[in-house]
C-alpha cells in the first residue's frame, strides 16, 4: 500500500530504497539488519555496497509519496524540532 509522509513542522532527512535492492538490504521482515546506513559494516553486510537510495530533506508543507512496492524507508532523523504525519 502506498503511503505519504507529510512534514508539518521543522525538517526531516528521509531515505527510500527501491524494490530492486531488497536482497541487498538484509531485510528481517520490514526492517533492515543494517542499522547504520551512513556507516555500514561491509564485513558483516557486503551486499549493502550495491544499494542505491533516494534521499531528501522534508520541510514544512512537503509531502513525500512512498510507493507501496518500496521495501524500506528510513527517517534518519529530525534536522531540528520536527512534526510529521503519515
Amino acid at each position: 500500500m502506498d503511503n505519504a509522509l507529510i512534514q508539518v513542522k521543522g525538517s526531516k532527512h528521509a531515505v527510500l530504497f527501491p524494490p530492486t535492492d531488497a536482497l541487498n538490504l538484509y531485510l528481517n521482515g520490514d526492517k533492515s539488519e543494517v542499522l547504520d546506513i551512513e556507516n555500514p559494516d561491509f564485513d558483516r553486510f557486503p551486499r549493502f555496497k550495491n544499494v542505491s537510495w533516494h534521499e531528501c530533506c522534508l520541510l514544512p508543507g512537503d509531502v513525500l509519496h512512498i510507493p507501496g512496492k518500496y521495501p524500506l524507508s528510513k527517517y534518519i532523523g529530525d534536522l531540528d524540532t520536527s512534526g510529521s504525519l503519515d
